[in-house]
């Protein structure tokens, strides 16, 4: 895609509307989209689904993975505009699939049309839904933006949620969070030292805990 473009793609996207659902943690989201486009004298209004699937915990994954039913260049734009951004996302993976469903045309102003399609989402809807305007030949490139702007209003609260319940816990955090328990319990009930001297040395970690273990046991 040519520099100018993505700089068109980029300013020349107006979004009217973003959903205010997030991203669901521990499930599938669906938003719902609408995109007004201008075609010599005639609007066109295309409507679908953005579908994210259960955000995922990775090492490294490849943008090109990220995104179905995006065209070739969408995709290498996302390549060039965002890959630092998502660099930040600390392993966080989101993957979303475009279900384009119809287009049509219209012989009305932006704004008409826009009352139109406001007066005829249900207040329920209105949350996961995405109303936007953009060049006739830049409609996925704008697709692509709302996806990243919903991932950065949804990605601190999937990271809270992670992280609260033990996802984006490391190995050798759960292994010393294990201990900690063990060494608790033991204070209370003997028969766990046993146990806790076990894990100690399975996890390499007797020597860090060497004192405070012959501590207890004294």
């Amino acid at each position: 895609m040519e520099p100018d473009n993505i700089n068109r793609a980029i300013h020349l996207t107006h979004i009217f509307q973003l959903p205010e659902r997030k991203i669901f943690t521990f499930g599938d989201t669906k938003f719902s989209y609408f995109i007004l486009s201008y075609l010599e004298d005639r609007l066109v209004l295309r409507k679908g689904n953005l579908n994210c699937f259960k955000p995922t915990i990775i090492s490294s994954e490849s943008l090109m993975e990220m995104f179905k039913g995006f065209s070739q260049d969408a995709i290498e734009f996302a390549q060039q505009e965002y890959q630092s951004a998502f660099a930040k996302l600390k392993g966080l993976g989101y993957q979303f699939k475009n279900e384009f469903q119809s287009e049509e045309f219209y012989d009305l102003a932006l704004e008409q049309l826009l009352d139109n399609i406001s007066s005829q989402i249900s207040e329920d809807s209105r949350k996961s839904t995405a109303i936007l305007s953009c060049p006739n030949d830049l409609w996925n490139f704008s697709l692509l933006k709302v996806s990243f702007d919903i991932i950065a209003k949804s990605a601190p609260t999937n990271f809270q949620d992670l992280s609260e319940r033990g996802f984006l816990t490391s190995d050798e955090e759960k292994q010393k969070q294990e201990i900690e328990v063990l060494f608790s319990e033991a204070q209370n009930n003997r028969r766990y030292i046993k146990e806790l001297g076990n894990k100690l040395q399975k996890y390499g970690l007797f020597s860090e805990y060497e004192e405070r273990f012959f501590q207890l046991v004294n």
